[in-house]
């Protein structure tokens, strides 16, 4: 219905598409999602790219402000990356095509706007909250369009006295982060400039991350780790000389960070132990239990001794036995470790920098025991079974052991995603990306 309305609309009225009434039809329009429509009305009415509503906002500071509509504001899991990427699915074929129509009207805007001079175009965008919000969203797609027609907004310092840099490090946006470090090379320059309290962009990355991006993390030892990671990365584009600058209330970089990130480091510790304390509870009863199944085999021994005095197992020509001895034996050995792996996570002296790397390799490693330690004990089990009862229902032991997977299947649906969380943010790809100058961005 707008469309056509818009359709029919002579272009000999131009107080419907210009002043603060043509403002407010596309801001009004972008607002409720009809990006198709605005991009037809700023491509029929160029002008309609610069004008403002009535609270003084332009079309591109409303595109600022809606990041669902960019690929980079949606978060979609692996599988709905798969499907975005390669398959037309009608239940995501609707949000691609918004996506693009987003894309396409940010660029006619820019585009329309890169026929000011450049004096108008700084102040555009130093008067407005279009970068600032975009960073703040993560919008990638914006920033990147922006800097791309204005390459000098860069270095422009925006209306909270912060550059596209620093409001990336403030809102931890890693992929705004990597564009600009990408296209400025050498961003140590940036290093040394400070705001109004005499912050560097190191205080920046030592102050705690807003609740929205911090929370973006599962848990407060994944959340103390990013938060490790981004000091360390802004850290390392910083000159050594500027790492000890003091601000005015006279703390260091590391100073702040220790500071802002005391409450989550408590939360963070408490959070380690009480998972170690469970999975250590866990770890020691299998390793009871496969340790008492190793001294008490199944079927018990032969009365005749040899000549070291040991018993021999009744049943040890089964291959079944030797599935048994050997699965119990990986369960013992693999329990154990975990127990240890718990306990030295228990005994850690928590310092900040133990949740970077430490904590968490011995939380994989324990945590990876455990399963194996479970996995290898239901096999232990089954081979007990198919001993005992193999030779008269052969059937059972088949049916016990499957309903006996149960456990692991709970296991690894309960914790096995944790391990795989930790794995991740300690050794996969890292977030940080700044070799790369133009970056394509996708979900």
């Amino acid at each position: 219905m707008v469309k056509y309305l818009c359709s029919v609309t002579r272009d000999e009225e131009p107080s419907t598409y210009s002043g603060v009434s043509g403002g407010g039809l596309i801001c009004l329009t972008i607002d409720s999602g009809l990006y198709d429509i605005a991009l037809y009305l700023i491509q029929r009415f160029p002008n309609l790219a610069t004008e403002k509503n009535e609270d003084g906002y332009c079309a591109l500071e409303m595109m600022a402000q809606h990041p669902s509509a960019f690929p980079s504001g949606t978060k979609l899991t692996s599988w709905h990356c798969l499907i975005y990427s390669f398959l037309d699915v009608k239940r995501v074929i609707k949000e691609k095509l918004m996506h693009k129509q987003a894309s396409a009207l940010v660029k006619c805007m820019c585009t329309q706007i890169s026929l000011m001079s450049s004096t108008e175009i700084l102040r555009k965008f130093r008067d407005s909250s279009i970068l600032q919000n975009a960073t703040r969203f993560g919008i990638v797609e914006l920033v990147v369009e922006s800097v791309q027609t204005f390459p000098d907004l860069l270095s422009l310092e925006l209306n909270n006295n912060h550059t596209i840099l620093e409001e990336a490090i403030i809102y931890r946006q890693e992929k705004i982060f990597n564009l600009i470090c990408g296209i400025i090379g050498n961003v140590k320059k940036f290093a040394c400039l400070s705001d109004e309290s005499n912050n560097t962009i190191l205080h920046l990355a030592a102050k705690l991350a807003h609740s929205n991006r911090l929370h973006s993390v599962s848990s407060a030892p994944l959340q103390m780790q990013r938060e490790l990671q981004w000091f360390k990365e802004v850290e390392n584009i910083t000159f050594q000389r500027h790492r000890q600058k003091k601000n005015n209330d006279g703390m260091t970089g590391r100073d702040l960070f220790t500071e802002q990130h005391k409450e989550l480091m408590e939360k963070a510790e408490k959070c380690m132990k009480d998972t170690a304390n469970t999975c250590m509870v866990v770890a020691t009863l299998i390793t009871t239990i496969v340790f008492a199944a190793a001294l008490k085999v199944p079927g018990g021994t032969v009365s005749d001794t040899d000549s070291n005095g040991n018993g021999t197992p009744i049943f040890l020509s089964y291959n079944s036995f030797m599935v048994f001895a050997v699965a119990d034996a990986f369960a013992l050995f693999f329990s154990i470790t975990s127990v240890l792996m718990f306990f030295s996570i228990l005994t850690s002296r928590y310092a900040e920098d133990d949740f970077l790397y430490s904590l968490p390799n011995k939380m994989i490693i324990g945590l990876s025991t455990l399963f194996l330690s479970i996995a290898t004990t239901i096999v232990a089990f089954g081979g007990a079974l198919s001993i005992v009862l193999g030779r008269r229902w052969t059937w059972v032991p088949v049916f016990i052991t499957l309903v006996a997977c149960v456990p692991v299947i709970l296991f690894s649906y309960l914790q096995f995603q944790l391990l795989i969380e930790v794995v991740h943010s300690t050794y996969g790809p890292s977030i940080f990306r700044r070799h790369s100058q133009r970056m394509q961005w996708s979900c």
